[in-house]
């Protein structure tokens, strides 16, 4: 006399593209399961394995994908599932409508970064002289009232993809 086998799959993190990931379940009744098969949706079916390494996968492929695994024995079939988010990889990204101008000098950032759950950051260097309207915004005014040679920098980041820089 046998049982249905039993399988929970743990949480996932979200992941940025690109990124290998682990997906790890429990098996309680491990003796008694015959065969072990995980899925994810638009990756495919992977081996056969208790313990699944870490995956590579189509950096195009991005939001949420559902990852299975399914036991298997005489009694039958369990599976379970969880989500997975997969975030677009940050690149930080801008232009400067103009490069040249005269005290007091006024411009307005132009965003084009790309990526997910982005939060922004602009800065100059040197800092002094300089006001930035809203340097948490995507495309905010830069007001310079020193004479000089200015960088403008962006960085872009979240917790999960990281930072990238552009200037």
């Amino acid at each position: 006399i046998s049982e249905l086998p039993k399988v929970d799959l743990l949480p996932l993190p979200t992941i940025c593209s690109g990124i290998r990931f682990q997906p790890i379940a429990n098996f309680p009744n491990r003796d008694l399961v015959d065969s072990v098969r995980w899925f994810i949706e638009d990756l495919g079916e992977f081996e056969q394995v208790f313990e699944l390494d870490s995956l590579q996968y189509d950096p195009s492929i991005l939001g949420q994908r559902m990852v299975i695994v399914e036991v298997k024995n005489e009694c039958g079939t369990v599976r379970d599932t969880q989500l997975i988010e997969i975030l677009a990889p940050l690149v930080a990204s801008a232009s400067l409508p103009e490069q040249f101008g005269c005290r007091s000098f006024t411009i307005e950032m132009q965003d084009s970064s790309r990526g997910d759950q982005r939060s922004y950051l602009w800065s100059t260097i040197p800092t002094d002289g300089v006001t930035i309207t809203s340097p948490m915004d995507t495309m905010p005014s830069i007001t310079f009232d020193s004479l000089g040679t200015f960088i403008v920098q962006l960085q872009i980041s979240n917790p999960v993809c990281g930072v990238s820089t552009w200037q």
